[in-house]
């Protein structure tokens, strides 16, 4: 069990899912085969259809938050620190990767 405690809260499900899909999949820019893992994914936590495609469009909302936090957070610690080492960037170029290839990611998730 992975827990992050920074921005816990009460919140939907598919929204930790997303954040579990972003980081074991993962969807960044550099990983390989991102579209057949993150059906493997969904496939193996056992989400029907529907909630598969939905969670791709609660990961590219959850990665903009990622971006958003640090951004809005870079004054003080830890963000701070964070940004400094690139950590900033780095969500803002998943956030683009993602938003470039959902399209095409879900229509493969699609049901029927």
């Amino acid at each position: 069990m992975f827990i992050d405690w920074d921005l816990a809260a009460p919140g939907r499900r598919l929204w930790d899912v997303a954040l579990a899909a972003c980081t074991f999949v993962p969807l960044y820019p550099s990983a390989a085969r991102q579209r057949e893992r993150f059906r493997v994914f969904c496939d193996a936590y056992g989400l029907p259809p529907n909630d598969q495609v939905e969670l791709l469009d609660v990961a590219v909302q959850r990665i903009g938050r990622m971006w958003q936090v640090l951004v809005d957070n870079a004054e003080r610690e830890p963000y701070a620190s964070l940004v400094r080492g690139g950590h900033a960037e780095f969500w803002q170029r998943v956030d683009r990767h993602v938003r470039d290839r959902a399209g095409t990611w879900r229509e493969m998730l699609s049901p029927g």
